[in-house]
């Protein structure tokens, strides 16, 4: 971020924008070789604290205490047991 331009330059903002989404996309395929993937949480599923980060919680009628209503961030997850990098969730 110390490296962005000025907001009145047009021109060096599209550049640097343009070489944040290249790292981005760098940044994705690496967690793909390490065979981290994207992981959103199955709405109305049972919140698993070894699975899910809780950022809050409100009652909804006709879901189960505990269940997860709102996928509010992407996670990532990996067939290796040992890694998982969740997203924000909100439970009942």
């Amino acid at each position: 971020m110390a490296a962005r331009p000025r907001p009145d330059d047009a021109d060096a903002v599209g550049r640097w924008t343009e070489s944040v989404e290249v790292e981005s996309r760098k940044v994705q395929a690496a967690l793909l070789r390490h065979g981290i993937h994207p992981y959103d949480a199955v709405i109305g599923s049972a919140y698993n604290p070894a699975l899910h980060e809780r950022v809050g919680s409100r009652r909804v009628e006709g879901m189960a205490p505990c269940g997860l209503q709102n996928n509010v961030e992407h996670g990532y997850a990996s067939q290796q047991p040992e890694v998982l990098c969740c997203g924000g969730l909100e439970s009942l």
